[in-house]
């Protein structure tokens, strides 16, 4: 038993929970564990590379599913993509806020998005969800 499956577990738990609560967040998952998988295959890659041997010093390979891609064990993989698909929901989750499209811009010029937060009015419009007027949220 190594403790990653049990974040890798609660990761996971987190970001189904998240989804079923507030559907609309399934997509911030999915493009956030993507995100952060390449983020942190990079990061890893790069340990690997500068320090030969390190992860087999000091990982607990034999407490692992010994499946390596490149050196690195599978586990650190799925770790990535599992944090990467709750921690980016985490806060539009919390806070009770969502991201919506700008009205009326479509792809190309300077098309973006919206941040519906509490407020902060900048390039992009504050809003509390409480007190949004529906037009805004598209």
């Amino acid at each position: 038993w190594n403790s990653i499956y049990a974040a890798l577990s609660a990761l996971l738990l987190g970001s189904v929970a998240a989804v079923v609560c507030r559907p609309h967040l399934g997509r911030n998952a999915l493009i956030g564990g993507s995100l952060f998988l390449g983020l942190y295959s990079a990061f890893m890659f790069a340990l690997s590379l500068s320090a030969p041997g390190y992860i087999a010093h000091v990982w607990n390979l034999p407490a692992l599913s010994g499946v390596l891609v490149f050196d690195i064990p599978l586990e650190e993989f799925l770790f990535g993509a599992a944090f990467g698909m709750y921690w980016s929901s985490v806060y539009e989750h919390f806070t009770w806020t969502e991201s919506v499209r700008h009205a009326g811009q479509g792809h190309g010029s300077r098309a973006g998005v919206l941040s519906v937060t509490q407020g902060v009015m900048s390039d992009t419009v504050g809003v509390h969800l409480d007190t949004a007027p529906r037009s805004l949220l598209v």
